[in-house]
């Protein structure tokens, strides 16, 4: 299966937020979110809304982390950031 031409990534930042980026297949970043948003679902339905204008088979929309992983580093980041 070739590689599709455009991947969606969802991404907790170090702000605590949640983004995403459009990247190219050579790499190149095409897109991304400006701002970060407090709910991951929002930050989902966006990028949702950007590959809608895309060709299904062009686009695939991956998470850099699990949504456990994701979750602990927020907990992690309310934690440290109560603690300061």
């Amino acid at each position: 299966m070739a590689k599709p031409k455009y991947t969606g990534l969802v991404f907790l930042d170090n702000a605590g937020t949640w983004r995403w980026h459009v990247v190219a297949k050579n790499g190149n970043l095409i897109a991304e979110s400006g701002e970060g948003y407090k709910n991951r679902n929002v930050a989902e339905k966006m990028l949702t809304t950007v590959s809608s204008l895309c060709n299904e088979k062009d686009f695939v929309v991956e998470s850099e982390l699990t949504v456990a992983e994701q979750e602990r580093a927020r907990k992690k980041l309310a934690k440290e950031t109560a603690n300061q």
